[in-house]
């Protein structure tokens, strides 16, 4: 009885990190489709014949500024999922010992 009620733990918690982890996946998702519009952009920009009077050279440096913190945004996701998939493994490490333990 004890390794069932264990075991459903662990999947209880595997269930609930596909989750999460699809969750993070669509927001990444939607994060890189913009840096791709941003390429796009910053390419028609630079294409452009003229600087009209410094407003595209303006346009390219927030462009810039934007492919840089939507790269931020990207690691920071990475570090947070990096984080709670450590502790997803204790929280499994530790359900796995409290299954296994004799009462």
């Amino acid at each position: 009885m004890r390794r069932i009620i264990g075991t459903l733990a662990v999947g209880g918690l595997l269930v609930l990190a596909a989750g999460t982890a699809a969750v993070a996946e669509d927001a990444d998702a939607e994060i890189t489709a913009a840096q791709h519009d941003l390429e796009s952009a910053k390419n028609h920009l630079q294409a452009a014949p003229h600087d009209y009077k410094g407003h595209r050279t303006n346009a390219v440096k927030h462009v810039n500024e934007a492919l840089g913190e939507t790269k931020q945004a990207l690691n920071t996701s990475e570090k947070k999922e990096q984080k709670a998939e450590k502790k997803e493994q204790k929280q499994e490490h530790e359900a796995e010992k409290k299954a296994k333990k004799p009462r």
